[in-house]
């Protein structure tokens, strides 16, 4: 992963109108600091670690000028994506051509609701968060609903 890497997917979350999920870290006269713009979220698994700490660009969370509003698990931000690490990230063995391990990193958007029209019907792409599905379920809903014109 490079620092172009998260620039280009930046800029396909901002052309489909993506809000971000986090808000500015405002610089502050504190020694060793750097700002931290609006961002979006990405998941990725702990073996990215070292990735991310040798990619140009990437500040670390204890280099955000207030820690205080970061979750634990937020490891650091390039540009505008804010990176969260699990152990149990998702991995896909064996998968590149020379058969190593693949990192599976997801970005995600606030409030993504998209529209893509397709000849003779449209597809659309539903979240609901937590605690808003009717049967009072404890977990969010994804749903990708595919119409077709009869």
């Amino acid at each position: 992963m490079t620092i172009s890497d998260v620039d280009d997917v930046f800029t396909v979350l901002q052309n489909n109108s993506g809000e971000f999920i986090t808000n500015i870290v405002e610089a502050d006269l504190k020694f060793g600091t750097s700002p931290i713009g609006d961002a979006y979220g990405c998941m990725l698994t702990t073996r990215m670690i070292p990735v991310l700490y040798n990619m140009t660009g990437f500040v670390k969370k204890f280099q955000y000028p207030n820690i205080s509003q970061t979750l634990s698990t937020e490891i650091g931000g390039a540009n505008n994506l804010r990176f969260f690490a699990s152990e149990q990230g998702s991995v896909s063995p064996n998968a590149s051509m020379l058969g190593n391990d693949i990192a599976n990193c997801f970005v995600s958007a606030k409030e993504a609701y998209k529209v893509v029209w397709q000849a003779g019907g449209k597809a659309r792409f539903i979240y609901l968060p937590p605690g808003l599905m009717l049967a009072q379920v404890k977990s969010s809903l994804i749903d990708l609903e595919l119409l077709e014109a009869a």
